[in-house]
């Protein structure tokens, strides 16, 4: 069973046991319907086109998110995984709760909204594919109490907007969500077969996933005087809100019994403890910003660090290094060309360009001043200058 029928049937179980100390006779009421129902909905959702043209449009050209760790991301380079737990507090949740009552959105919304664009600070990139675990109980009668594994993970691609302000951010996160309502019942398989993807030895479109956790059933388990029930503050009771995956990082955010703590679970080997952390700053401060300053303009620059700052304005700048002398610049930047053609180069705001695309459009320059009739030298030097600032020795 998924972990939300795990709670389901737990709360269930401790209920009718207090029921039949005080009332021998009880007998539970039989459901309307079973798990045959959600089997039902599944053979009609692998029928229906619309659905399929959807996810074929959705993620045509997607790009998938890199990791910024120190491995390749393939199956056999992933170690047993590590988890990163970090304490959000219930006051945060409280004020995120009305925050999103202001806005017309919900808690679970605002977390994967800053998620998203936590996303978006890792990567520097505004166009973001990632996994999003939803669970698709069957839509029918007594739905909520049937007990199977419903839970699904689906890939759901954002392309952040940009020149807009975080509540508007928050709204365009909404919207998306519940347009993805109409068609994330359909399996990741399915979908992975629709785009024709085989891969043998990664992860099938997204190597991360966002899981919000609520098991809100819990808070309806009966007290009984003489049998003891566990409750969040003995620590007895525990229903785990999520178990080892595939992906190679796991970002869950859990506000069961009133707790808003967010686990990671993740492969040291590779990404390091410092760039989880890292992400679990920039995920507080996004959130930080849908309370306090959902007038400001969405802006990096207000998520990174005082420290981050200092590293990247003075640190990163004593770029005084040895290279070889019977090289110039320009040969040295064609061989990280061809070592690296899809590491990113430079990075402006909220663009990136590849060395590879770097280097088409120096070429790109260099004709151009060639058609204007400047002689070779002033070429070559132009395209020296322009590489010199960006190449990795």
């Amino acid at each position: 069973m998924c972990p939300p029928s795990n709670a389901a049937f737990l709360t269930e179980l401790n209920n009718t046991y207090i029921m039949l100390k005080s009332e021998p006779g009880f007998v539970p009421q039989k459901l309307k319907n079973t798990y045959k129902a959600f089997i039902i909905e599944q053979i009609i959702e692998k029928r229906n086109r619309v659905i399929y043209d959807y996810w074929r449009n959705e993620l045509q050209g997607y790009k998938r998110l890199e990791l910024p760790g120190r491995g390749t991301g393939r199956y056999d380079d992933v170690d047993e995984q590590k988890r990163y737990m970090h304490e959000l507090g219930p006051e945060l949740a409280e004020r995120l709760k009305n925050s999103a009552k202001k806005y017309n959105s919900s808690l679970d919304h605002l977390c994967f909204g800053a998620y998203v664009y936590m996303l978006g600070m890792l990567s520097y990139d505004n166009d973001i594919v990632t996994g999003l675990v939803v669970n698709n109980r069957p839509q029918c009668e007594d739905g909520d109490k049937i007990v199977g594994c419903f839970l699904n993970t689906v890939p759901v691609r954002i392309r952040i907007p940009v020149n807009i302000i975080w509540l508007d951010y928050i709204g365009f996160i909404d919207g998306k969500l519940l347009e993805l309502k109409k068609y994330e019942r359909l399996s990741l398989f399915e979908i992975v077969r629709i785009l024709g993807e085989k891969p043998e030895d990664r992860n099938p479109l997204f190597d991360m996933l966002f899981n919000f956790i609520d098991f809100h059933i819990l808070q309806q388990l009966d007290a009984d005087n003489d049998h003891h029930v566990a409750n969040a503050n003995d620590g007895v009771l525990s229903v785990p809100g999520y178990v080892n995956t595939n992906t190679l990082i796991d970002f869950n955010v859990d506000n069961t019994f009133g707790r808003f703590i967010v686990g990671i679970s993740y492969s040291q080997r590779l990404v390091g403890d410092r760039v989880i952390r890292q992400l679990c700053s920039y995920f507080e401060r996004v959130l930080d910003k849908f309370v306090d300053e959902t007038d400001g303009f969405v802006n990096r620059s207000e998520i990174v660090s005082k420290e981050e700052k200092e590293m990247i304005l003075v640190n990163f700048n004593d770029t005084k290094t040895g290279y070889p002398r019977e090289k110039t610049i320009m040969d040295l930047f064609e061989e990280q060309v061809k070592k690296t053609p899809d590491a990113k180069a430079a990075v402006y705001e909220d663009e990136a360009l590849t060395y590879k695309e770097l280097d088409k459009r120096a070429h790109c320059l260099a004709r151009l001043i060639r058609k204007k009739g400047l002689k070779r030298l002033l070429i070559r030097n132009i395209i020296i200058i322009e590489k010199s600032l960006l190449v990795d020795i």
